[in-house]
């Protein structure tokens, strides 16, 4: 008996226990029971698509900064194409440049070397006509001196016998003439 006593005993201290913290262990239990059953519908109906939109939503942030690292790199593989045409533009243009200033020079050459062929042509067409002319002009005045040979040896001696055959005279004697200055 005494043992029934002490478990009476006990349980009522368990209940003393319990009510002196005011709890009610009946309460307690079905609370915990309740709480359970809450926890396993959760699991079973709640957190999986909770669950599965973290899960897509983890993958959707993954594939945008996969995203973003991949245009990022597009974007300096783009910059630094971009650089390069530009640096190759660049000496393009300066070769362009270097070039159009060795055709120019070389068209200022030719046209200068044009300029003096074509001076040097002209002197010595010049220099051709003033033969020619200074010829012509001796020959004027050869001609100009036989006749006035001719006329002074006939007012001198009044009466000339072959005027052709004076000519002829003359011209040799101014031929003569010529060669022994020349």
């Amino acid at each position: 008996m005494n043992s029934v006593n002490y478990l009476a005993s006990a349980t009522a201290g368990g209940s003393d226990l319990f009510g002196s913290l005011g709890l009610d262990w009946k309460l307690l239990v079905m609370q915990t029971v309740a709480f359970i059953l809450l926890l396993l519908v959760f699991k079973k109906w709640v957190y999986p698509p909770i669950l599965a939109m973290l899960d897509k939503r983890d993958a959707d942030i993954r594939e945008g900064l996969e995203a973003a690292t991949k245009a990022k790199q597009a974007a300096n593989d783009t910059e630094m194409r971009t650089m390069e045409l530009m640096q190759q533009a660049r000496q393009e243009s300066r070769d362009i440049v270097a070039s159009a200033r060795t055709e120019a020079a070389e068209l200022v050459a030719n046209a200068r070397q044009d300029a003096e062929a074509q001076a040097e042509r002209i002197i010595q067409a010049g220099r051709q006509e003033t033969q020619a002319e200074l010829a012509k002009a001796k020959r004027d005045l050869q001609s100009e001196m036989v006749s006035l040979v001719v006329e002074a040896t006939r007012t001198v001696t009044a009466e000339t016998v072959d005027a052709a055959k004076d000519k002829a005279l003359i011209r040799k004697r101014l031929d003569d003439l010529q060669k022994e200055t020349v």
